[in-house]
């Protein structure tokens, strides 16, 4: 599907970063193709965004076809969700009774259910076969339905892993902000376009080169939700989304730094003395067939922001 107009704020003024090819995934025997795209980022609002995706039609089914219990193992606790538990925690010593807390896009529970017993703990999911899994863990379930009955009734909301893949970000956006109280927090954690290592090549970074997502936010965009919600950025949390020891960290470091000096001189979208020199030297010339930036799962590249509704 053709995006036309930037997902945030509709605008077709933009700027484009960098291209890449088609993506193809296969799930329960179902082809899904996204085509050849563009990363722009919008001149009005700041966001990152793909200029081809799968339709809502297509994305329907495709994520129909997963099976949310392969991230339910609670001891792979993510950096980013290590630092929204830190808020959830400090949120909840300093309240005066028990607070209520959201997390749209929550799939089993496995960040909420640490806060069942101390606080009102709701989910929200667009995978209504999770809702049984949260009862067991003492979270209420909530259907599209039931949210719209909620307005300016949570203390608490957290968006996690799900800003990336919504096609319309700032409306679904602007919806559950009016289910926020005031004086409450809206948390979102996702991953962040202005890292330095997601800049050199955006549409070949690992991120769009997942095929489920479709943006990315920078400061720019933040700082424009922040004015649309009219709320106050009480925090900006640059972080990587895995974790490991020093030492493994330090390693693969060593190797991505060297990968990355190989991708950036010699790939096949340089064109360079090197570039052309390596082309006819055996072995050394597979470099010059890469195409996707090299993985570096301990970068900052995610970012947990705080956005606070301001007291009327």
């Amino acid at each position: 599907m053709k995006v036309l107009t930037c997902p945030g704020c509709r605008s077709g003024k933009y700027v484009e970063l960098s291209r890449s090819g088609a993506l193809t995934e296969s799930r329960n025997n179902i082809d899904f193709v996204q085509n050849a795209y563009a990363v722009n980022q919008c001149n009005n609002c700041g966001l990152y965004y793909k200029d081809e995706v799968l339709s809502e039609k297509e994305f329907k089914v495709y994520y129909n076809s997963f099976d949310f219990n392969q991230w339910s193992d609670p001891r792979n606790i993510y950096p980013t969700e290590e630092i929204i538990k830190k808020q959830l925690g400090k949120a909840i010593w300093q309240a005066k009774e028990k607070l209520k807390i959201l997390d749209f896009g929550c799939s089993d529970g496995r960040l909420l259910h640490f806060f069942a017993e101390q606080s009102f703990c709701f989910g929200f999911d667009i995978d209504e076969r999770i809702y049984k899994t949260l009862s067991e863990k003492g979270i209420e379930g909530l259907t599209s339905k039931e949210l719209e009955d909620k307005d300016s009734y949570f203390d608490l909301i957290i968006i996690s892993d799900v800003f990336e893949h919504l096609l319309h970000p700032t409306v679904l956006i602007q919806q559950v902000w009016k289910k926020l109280a005031p004086g409450g927090k809206l948390i979102i954690s996702t991953g962040f376009a202005d890292s330095d290592y997601c800049r050199f090549d955006i549409a070949d970074y690992w991120y769009f080169k997942n095929l489920q997502h479709v943006c990315m936010l920078g400061n720019r965009y933040i700082d424009f939700l922040a004015a649309t919600l009219r709320a106050k950025v009480v925090l900006r949390k640059e972080c990587s989304h895995y974790s490991a020891s020093f030492m493994k960290k330090a390693g693969r470091k060593t190797a991505f730094s060297i990968r990355f000096f190989l991708y950036k001189h010699i790939s096949t979208k340089k064109s360079s003395r090197l570039n052309r020199i390596v082309r006819k030297v055996p072995f050394l010339n597979k470099i010059v067939k890469w195409n996707t930036q090299p993985f570096y799962p301990f970068a900052k590249d995610h970012i947990v922001t705080v956005f606070e509704k301001m007291n009327p």
